[in-house]
């Protein structure tokens, strides 16, 4: 059958609306599903990014509680009148972010709090120390100078 352009004889043919709608459905639902799984897996490294520094917080206060410890345990030893200095190397970011240290408490119970800047994440490691240890409130994460005078053991940024 030939139809005419100009004729007024051409029927109505959808046969091309069926195709182009169902291309446009596909592109919606594909869009929908991607976007879907974008934010599940954006929440799930979300809450993995937290789960590995708060395990490398808990690593560092260890190992900060160890070497206060360690010192105490020297001056007992040693008496009040020996001079120490130790300079404790620690990660300047934990996650991928910066952290802040905070020593708080009074002989013999003492606590390190370890703060994630960009996050609510904060572990806190508990540690025995018979001397008096100052920390000076706050200070960065990174290397840490753990010193004693006679007076006190002192923790401040090296």
């Amino acid at each position: 059958m030939r139809r005419s352009i100009g004729s007024g004889a051409v029927r109505s043919d959808r046969r091309a609306v069926s195709t182009v709608l169902g291309y446009v459905l596909s592109l919606t639902i594909s869009a929908i599903l991607v976007s879907g799984l974008l934010l599940a897996a954006g929440a799930f490294v979300e809450d993995e990014r937290d789960r590995v520094a708060r395990s490398e917080l808990e690593v560092i206060g260890q190992r900060m509680a160890a070497d206060l410890a360690g010192v105490d345990r020297l001056v007992d030893r040693s008496g009040s009148s020996t001079e120490l200095e130790r300079v404790l190397r620690l990660p300047d970011a934990a996650g991928g972010a910066p952290y802040s240290v905070e020593v708080s408490g009074s002989p013999p119970a003492y606590e390190i709090a370890l703060r994630l800047a960009d996050s609510g994440v904060t572990v806190r490691v508990e540690f025995r120390s018979r001397t008096a240890i100052d920390a000076g409130g706050s200070i960065p994460g990174g290397d840490v100078r753990i010193s004693y005078d006679g007076g006190g053991i002192k923790v401040e940024a090296a």
